[in-house]
């Protein structure tokens, strides 16, 4: 499921659309408080009910009129913007805008005082920062409360005060306990690799639609189905009994960097997400040391390194000689001899410990991720006692022998 869009830009002072519009809707209030008056009297429920429609009518035909003599472009954008923070908190908005607007003023409007913060502009729980090189500015706001809920603007002035267009609005709600967020706001993965975001929600909000959309494209993707596009994937699983669902993006490109949002019914939670380049430099499959060495009845460790592509595939320590592979996760004992593999996937990297060595376990191994092996010589150095006489004592040494 999308949503209907209506961005739009105008080219009025928004203190006085502001004015005009509150001044139509109180004439829409009184009207439509006459008609339900009215509508008591049943020889006049029809004549009610043409006042109501004629108000109604009344403040969409102004409504439109007034963008268009004003000069106003009408385009599509996000309806019922409203995104919802816990009080005390924080939050970022990203406010997107076309390249003509790039060397143009731009500022963050708020309706409940009607004052203005300009771009680069750093206050203690105010920053307004734009980036030209993404064709967006973010505005943050820190320890909000209850006085900070309403409506705010982005808004790009054109060059001719005080007409200025604006290109994105919604409403802020404050809450001790929000019905809609995210478990953390910004997120960062590897190219070719995955991330997953976890969207909370309140129980109010349960039977809702669930999506995760991006600011920059207007696309969203919904729980229940996966899509896939470019190479990159979108998968939402909902879990109703812990009031949650989980985005998970699989196969990232550096494109697919940007500002999105969890959604439910009216209600957003923004969360920027970071694609960092691999290094091209770097194997896709590695170790730390090609070649180790244990004593006989001893252990030994090898650490396998492996890139953010291969984070989810099958990772094995393999015998060359007899094609014997042990999987992570599992623990394998032979002959008195035993494998154990651990994984770390936030270093991307699995260890092998190998225990109680037999001088027969020396030979070539390979650390497996997916299709891709890399070799490892593994020698394990003989154990013998040899006996001594020092005067009239003896004493047995120990002695390690390669």
């Amino acid at each position: 499921m999308h949503y209907h869009f209506r961005k739009r830009t105008t080219s009025v002072s928004i203190s006085s659309s502001s004015k005009i519009i509150k001044e139509k809707k109180t004439e829409v209030d009184q009207l439509t408080s006459t008609a339900e008056k009215n509508s008591h009297w049943k020889h006049n429920i029809a004549r009610a009910n043409t006042m109501v429609l004629y108000a109604k009518a009344k403040i969409l035909y102004i409504s439109v009129g007034f963008w268009l003599i004003s000069g106003a472009e009408i385009y599509d954008g996000w309806v019922n913007n409203i995104v919802t923070v816990q009080t005390g908190g924080s939050v970022t908005i990203p406010c997107h805008y076309d390249e003509k607007y790039s060397q143009m003023k731009k500022y963050w409007y708020s309706e409940i005082d009607r004052s203005k913060t300009y771009t680069n502009t750093t206050e203690e729980n105010l920053s307004v920062i734009d980036h030209p090189d993404q064709r967006l500015f973010t505005v943050t706001m820190r320890n909000l409360q209850n006085k900070h809920t309403g409506k705010y603007y982005c808004v790009v002035e054109n060059g001719e005060p005080p007409l200025a267009n604006i290109i994105y609005e919604f409403n802020l709600d404050i809450q001790s306990a929000p019905d809609v967020s995210v478990v953390n706001s910004s997120v960062s993965g590897h190219e070719a690799g995955d991330i997953s975001v976890q969207c909370l929600y309140s129980s109010g909000y349960q039977y809702k639609t669930k999506q995760w959309c991006r600011y920059k494209d207007e696309r969203c993707y919904t729980v229940g189905r996966t899509d896939t596009s470019q190479s990159s994937s979108v998968q939402i699983s909902d879990d109703d009994g812990r009031r949650s669902f989980t985005v998970l993006m699989t196969g990232l490109r550096l494109t697919d960097s940007g500002w999105y949002f969890c959604s439910v019914g009216d209600l957003q939670a923004p969360v920027q997400l970071t694609v960092i380049e691999e290094d091209p430099h770097i194997p896709d499959v590695s170790v730390v040391n090609s070649s180790v060495s244990g004593h006989e009845a001893g252990d030994i460790s090898v650490q396998c390194l492996y890139s953010s592509r291969y984070q989810y595939k099958t990772k094995q320590w393999c015998r060359y000689k007899d094609e014997r592979c042990y999987t992570v996760g599992r623990t394998d004992t032979s002959q008195s001899s035993s494998v154990q593999i651990s994984d770390d996937d936030g270093r991307r990297s699995f260890t092998v410990l190998m225990t109680g060595l037999r001088l027969t376990d020396s030979g070539w191994y390979f650390c497996s991720v997916g299709d891709l092996q890399a070799p490892v010589h593994l020698t394990v150095i003989k154990e013998v006692s040899v006996k001594t006489d020092i005067g009239a004592e003896k004493d047995k040494w120990r002695f390690c022998l390669p």
